[in-house]
């Protein structure tokens, strides 16, 4: 997503662009530039992926802050910027190789932008017992959120130091910082975050009550009901 100020950075289909995280220099990835589609219309596709257009939602005001010239493509990641300089943060093919090299087949996933608390504890010793789990894979959000929220860091350090305790025992548990931002997007984002931990190789999948919403925009089934209607193949 690009601003029209930024429109001279684009050329054309086809040209290779840098991508930069904020106050670093050097690119951490490319993306190939398949397709550039100009005066986006904001509100229409906020209201599809938020479900409302209303600015004081968070989503939907980054959203709309971002610009309205969506650039797509086929982005690849530059070699040395895999762990971001953080111990806590694997990569799909890292998680995979993981439970691989340890024989573990049966993985649930925890999304989280919250520190740990009893009532996640025990939804997570619930998962593992029911589904007879050889692990469990939690993953924080440790990108940007809105004002308010726990800061990333300070979420992994808290679950360190509670999976260190042994609390999880017998059960495995894997530590690694999902790198991306709160959309709070509702049943949309809970079905991406699924997919996501799909990828990293979990074969099921915990959805909180009012998993990654906001406010009363959502009901709290809501991020349960998507999935009466959308099948990933996992529990």
């Amino acid at each position: 997503q690009v601003k029209n100020e930024n429109l001279d950075l684009i050329e054309k289909a086809g040209e290779t662009l840098s991508l930069i995280r904020e106050n670093h220099n050097s690119p951490f990835a490319i993306i190939e530039i398949d397709k550039i589609e100009f005066d986006v219309d904001l509100r229409k596709i906020a209201t599809i992926w938020f479900g409302t257009d209303n600015p004081k939602h968070p989503g939907v005001s980054k959203f709309y802050e971002k610009g309205n010239v969506i650039v797509s493509g086929i982005p690849k990641l530059l070699k040395g910027n895999k762990s971001f300089g953080s111990p806590f943060i694997l990569t799909p093919k890292q998680t995979r190789d993981l439970f691989n090299h340890n024989g573990w087949h049966n993985i649930i996933g925890f999304h989280t932008r919250n520190i740990p608390h009893r009532g996640h504890e025990h939804i997570q010793r619930e998962a593992l017992e029911r589904y007879n789990a050889d692990a469990i894979l939690i993953s924080p959000v440790t990108g940007k959120k809105k004002s308010g929220d726990f800061k990333g860091d300070f979420i992994i350090n808290c679950y360190d130091r509670i999976i260190r305790s042994g609390s999880y025992d017998p059960f495995e548990v894997v530590l690694s910082a999902f790198s991306t931002y709160s959309r709070y997007a509702g049943p949309n984002e809970a079905v991406f975050t699924a997919i996501c931990r799909k990828n990293f190789g979990c074969d099921s999948f915990i959805v909180g009550r009012d998993h990654t919403g906001f406010g009363d925009y959502f009901n709290e089934t809501a991020s349960h009901e998507i999935f009466d209607r959308i099948d990933l193949e996992m529990n």
